[in-house]
């Protein structure tokens, strides 16, 4: 925090964190965590330098990819995603959607699976399995009972019904329509509000519990680091 909070003054800051380090640790421990550190930075640059070369592949401009890293940066805040995976899920998603879905669309389902997952503060692992399931419902074209029954559900209760409702159907009636291909992926833009609604999180901004102050803590040490990545400075040309 205290880093964020002095922009252009980095290296002061440097200085006077490596000495508290130091100071508090022990020189032995103080020295090994400052390596640690410096691998860490090293290697959460790279990270993002790849995160950044694919998602502009991607998205196809340097604009676009800009409006995308301030949508990913604010959700991240709201709801307390770790940023570096929800912007490679992002990115994964946007590949599949972008020639079915208008590009609010895709950010509005993207942030209700996100706002959803946070909510309940499922893991790293099982929001990846439920933004698997919207990749590969993309990638067909239409909803599955596979992915909606068996894999979207898994990570966020009562999918199908919530899915069924979107649509004004039963249960019995959806699964019907999805053997015979009669659900396109565009209904996950439904889904995605009706989501909202039973889970009753369509009205909060911002999400709070034990995983969402871990994240936020990443994602400072995460923003930092890109600071220093993008910028020119003595220590950004020493990193």
């Amino acid at each position: 925090g205290r880093f964020n909070r002095n922009v252009g003054n980095y290296p002061k800051q440097a200085i006077l964190g490596l000495k508290e380090l130091i100071g508090a640790f022990g020189v032995n421990v103080g020295v090994g965590l400052f390596a640690d550190i410096a691998k860490d930075v090293y290697q959460t640059t790279e990270e993002l330098q790849s995160l950044n070369m694919a998602m502009l592949q991607v998205v196809g401009s340097q604009e676009q990819m800009a409006t995308s890293q301030t949508f990913l940066k604010r959700i991240s805040e709201d709801y307390g995603v770790e940023i570096k995976d929800l912007t490679k899920q992002f990115t994964h998603f946007y590949v599949t959607a972008k020639d079915k879905l208008a590009g609010k669309d895709i950010e509005n389902i993207f942030e209700s699976i996100t706002k959803a997952g946070a909510s309940m503060g499922l893991s790293q692992e099982s929001m990846q399995r439920a933004f698997l399931a919207l990749n590969q419902i993309m990638a067909k074209g239409t909803v599955q009972a596979e992915e909606l029954k068996g894999q979207l559900a898994e990570a966020l209760p009562g999918a199908l019904g919530i899915m069924a409702k979107s649509l004004g159907v039963t249960e019995k009636k959806l699964m019907d329509m999805m053997k015979a291909g009669e659900v396109s992926s565009g209904a996950l833009i439904g889904f995605a509000k009706q989501l909202e609604i039973t889970y009753g999180i369509e009205n909060i901004k911002r999400i709070d519990n034990i995983a969402s102050a871990q994240n936020r803590l990443a994602n400072s040490w995460t923003n930092l680091v890109a600071v220093y990545a993008e910028g020119d400075g003595i220590l950004s040309q020493a990193i």
